[in-house]
């Protein structure tokens, strides 16, 4: 019984990671952008219209004002 449970349970996991079809391509990094951002342009966290970004001085300081 133990066998089996440990079984399924390695059965999902691997099929949980087979699930992801796109590769995402690494994208160079650039100092226009923070390092953190840069990071996160390594991964899928930037794409498909994410609302990860760099906010700029004018953008914080109008944030802080409201």
């Amino acid at each position: 019984m133990k066998q089996t449970l440990t079984a399924i349970g390695i059965s999902l996991m691997l099929y949980g990671c087979a699930t992801t079809t796109e590769t995402v391509k690494p994208k160079a990094f650039s100092d226009k952008y923070s390092y953190a951002y840069n990071v996160a342009n390594q991964t899928a966290l930037t794409a498909n219209k994410s609302k990860l970004k760099d906010f700029t001085k004018k953008e914080i300081d109008e944030l802080k004002k409201s």
